[in-house]
């Protein structure tokens, strides 16, 4: 990443050049510098098994438990990812618990992933093998979206 100081250098923040700043910049948001430029390697993505699970608060011990063993880094797969969700729907008039989780590979039970998908009782599932544009998809068709008018 090319990011601008705050003291006005530019550098090059990468695993090898200013690796603390190049950490700091991949999970620590927009505190650190301006990026004005960073360089991704892309690779081709095949099908893959992702999809979204919800859950009443009934299972929360057993939700947190399970990302607290996905978390373990004796268990950590760099084909994995799980992101918890807390939320209040209206329209049940519940509070939910929501699992997106996605393996980069066509597998149905990933030993990864395992800890989430062997909680019962999902009341909805979506959960399946397909390509990354679905599940990007599926996430954008159930996000707000959020229209001013200016009288």
């Amino acid at each position: 990443m090319e990011v601008v100081l705050a003291t006005g250098q530019v550098v090059t923040a990468s695993a090898t050049s200013h690796p603390d700043l190049f950490k700091a910049l991949k999970g620590g948001s927009n505190n650190f510098g301006v990026v004005t430029r960073f360089d991704l390697q892309a690779y081709p993505q095949g099908l893959m098994l992702g999809g979204t699970r919800f859950f009443s608060m009934d299972t929360l011990a057993q939700q947190l438990q399970a990302f607290n063993t996905f978390m373990q880094p004796a268990n950590f797969d760099p084909k994995a990812t799980a992101i918890s969700g807390y939320i209040y729907d209206g329209a049940l008039g519940q509070q939910l618990v929501s699992v997106e989780a996605e393996y980069a590979l066509p597998v149905a039970d990933p030993v990864a992933l395992q800890p989430f998908l062997n909680i019962t009782g999902a009341f909805e599932d979506t959960m399946r093998i397909s390509t990354l544009l679905d599940f990007v998809e599926e996430l954008a068709s159930t996000s707000p979206t959020y229209v001013r008018s200016v009288k």
